[in-house]
Order: structure tokens, then C-alpha cells, then sequence
């Protein structure tokens, strides 16, 4: 017996246009990325993307879903209600694509994007236009406060997989500098975790903890890093918890390593279905031509649990990253397996 998770994060989804099954981009968009380089979850989604990912989804048996984060491009109601539509359902715009998992949101934490007012930039020199109250798309991750406990997840009869779901931009103002440079802050988050998981009840022998976190805490720089009380934070709940991996996000790039500082295992999962491709026009294919600007390629991560064999103290992981190939400066092609991880996980 075994548990399986498909692991996604930063959709950026938007509101598509009737055509295209994802956002028009005109002109304006596009100097505003160009300029704003870091941001690239504003330019939305492809349908492709979302279209290879039902088949990746498929193909790996429809397991549970894990999203760390970034659902939307601009935090808009609209958006929200796009991707629960892709997420929750088999409808899309009235086109017959979905993940059709209706309790995703039990297994989702939102994005620094997802808090953005849902307003676009006027021009390339709007700067501020992530700041302002949340837009609406908070709402589709469900009514319950952060940070929650993830339960029933079960590896094998007698081993629970319990999640802790954090809110990385808790402790962000709507219009702090934090919310312009993309940088977490989630010091009460912590510490609201450490209470909930000392009064965790085990409903089964054996546990294996972690914790879902949209900001990873190997970003060292300032833009897109994390508080300096948050990380000291996420540390002691670590340690408090007995969390032996990060579930996260954010930074558009997959990678599986362990953390030495905080001595825990990090599943970072990079942009699933934001766009990897520019749009077949001269207006945009010029400067990826001249090497000015590369998308990242999307990635989706499977996560297979498994407590077998004789060390019955330890569960082993295996992750399998899934990567779209990209064909040409303006087309991707299907999720395709190009690298496998393995380590093990202490029980708790």
C-alpha cells in the first residue's frame, strides 16, 4: 500500500479569452513583464498547460492533488473562480478539461499572487499594482483560517501523512513593500502551527509531518525571499513539529534537496501551467528571439509514500519530476518524466 500525490503549484491562472482558452495579451502587458521581469505569473496561463496536466493526472492514476500556491495571475475574483473551475470540476469555460477534484482546496495554500487586488497595470510604469486589498480570489480556498492540519491521508493502515497548510503572506501588508518584492512573512502562521500540531490527536500508530509553504526558504535574496523573523519562525516549528519535508513553491523552479540549515527535505515544485511560450506574433517572438527574456518551462511533481520492506521505521520517497519539453520559442509539449528523487522519512 502506498499514497500518492500530484504536486502543482503556480497555475497563475486568468480569465480566458473565449478563443483562446487563456488571457489576450496585448502590448501593454507585454512591456509591463518586460519590465517587471519577475513577475512572470502575470501573463496567465496556457490551456495547453492545463490540458497536458489533466492527461498528466490521468496518466498517473488521479491522485491527490497538493497546490502550493499561486492559483491566479492578479488575486482576481474572476480568476479564483477559474481555477476552481479547472481544479474542482471537468468544465472550463465550457470546454471539457478539468482535474475534477471538488475538495482541492482541502490540500491548498494561496500565493503572494492570489493576495494581489485583481486590477491590471495601466502602464509599464505602474509598479504598485499588486498593492491593495485582495481582489477576491482568497475566497475559493475555503472559509477555514490558516493555518490548517491536513488529515486522512493515509500511507498505509497504521501511517498518517499530515499536512500543515501556512499562509505565507499572513503577516504581508496590502500595501507593504513585501507585497511589491513578492516576499513572505508568516511569523504568526509559526507560531498559531506550533499549538495546532501539539494538540494532534494520532489516528493511526505511525505519523510522517510536513508542512505546505508557497515561499521556499532556500530564496535568500530580498525580492522573493522570506522575512528574516519568519524564517527563524518556520525553523522552530520545524523543529517543534518533527516535520521531515516542505511542501513549496513560488520561484518557477522545481528542485529536491534537503536543507541543512533546517534539516528538512524540500519538494519544490515549479510553474505547472503558467505560461512557458510566447504567443505566435512578432510583438513578442522578437525579444525571445534576441534572448532577452526565456520563460520557465512548466513542472508538476508526483509524490509516492511508501513504509515497506523491513526498516519499519521509516517511510521511503520516491518524486518523480514532470516536465514540459519546450518544442520552440512559441509551442511546449506534454509532461514527460525527467527525473526521479528518492530519500526516506523518519515516523513519527
Amino acid at each position: 500500500m502506498s499514497l500518492r500525490l500530484l504536486h502543482i503549484s503556480d497555475l497563475h491562472i486568468g480569465v480566458p479569452d473565449a478563443t483562446l482558452g487563456a488571457p489576450r495579451l496585448d502590448a501593454t502587458m507585454r512591456d509591463w513583464w518586460a519590465t517587471h521581469s519577475i513577475f512572470d505569473g502575470f501573463l496567465g496561463h496556457t490551456y495547453a498547460a492545463l490540458s497536458d496536466l489533466q492527461a498528466l493526472h490521468e496518466e498517473l492514476g488521479r491522485p491527490v492533488v497538493v497546490m502550493t500556491g499561486d492559483l491566479t495571475r492578479i488575486g482576481a475574483a474572476a480568476e479564483g473562480a477559474a481555477g476552481h473551475s479547472f481544479l474542482g470540476t471537468q468544465q472550463f469555460f465550457g470546454r471539457p478539461i478539468g482535474l475534477d477534484q471538488p475538495a482541492w482546496a482541502d490540500h491548498a495554500i494561496p500565493g503572494n499572487h492570489d493576495h494581489w487586488p485583481g486590477t491590471e497595470p495601466s502602464n509599464p510604469t505602474d509598479t504598485l499594482c499588486m498593492r491593495g486589498v485582495p481582489g477576491g480570489a482568497l475566497t475559493v480556498f475555503g472559509v477555514a483560517p490558516y493555518p490548517r492540519l491536513i488529515r486522512g491521508l493515509m500511507i498505509d493502515s497504521e501511517t498518517e501523512l499530515v499536512l500543515c497548510a501556512l499562509n505565507s503572506d499572513a503577516d504581508v501588508g496590502n500595501d507593504s513593500v513585501s507585497r511589491v518584492v513578492a516576499r513572505g512573512q508568516f511569523e504568526s502562521q509559526c507560531r498559531d502551527a506550533q499549538q495546532l500540531f501539539a494538540t494532534i490527536a494520532k489516528d493511526a500508530p505511525f505519523q510522517v509531518r510536513a508542512i505546505l509553504v508557497h515561499h521556499s526558504p532556500q530564496t535568500r535574496g530580498y525580492s522573493l525571499g522570506i522575512g528574516q523573523k519568519s524564517r527563524v519562525a518556520l525553523h522552530a516549528l520545524i523543529q517543534s513539529s518533527g516535520a521531515q519535508c516542505l511542501f513549496t513553491g513560488h520561484t518557477h523552479q522545481a528542485d529536491v534537496t534537503r536543507d541543512p540549515t533546517l534539516n528538512v527535505l524540500e519538494l519544490r515544485c515549479g510553474s505547472t501551467t503558467s505560461r512557458d511560450v510566447f504567443p505566435k506574433n512578432p510583438l513578442w517572438t522578437a525579444q525571445a528571439a534576441m534572448g532577452i527574456r526565456r520563460l520557465p518551462k512548466n513542472v508538476a511533481l508526483s509524490h509516492d509514500f511508501r513504509r515497506s520492506g523491513g526498516d519499519l521505521a521509516r517511510v521511503w520517497l520516491k518524486t518523480d519530476i514532470y516536465q514540459r519539453t519546450r518544442r520552440s520559442l512559441t509551442n511546449s509539449g506534454p509532461f514527460t518524466l525527467i527525473q526521479t528523487n528518492r530519500h526516506h522519512l523518519s515516523l513519527a
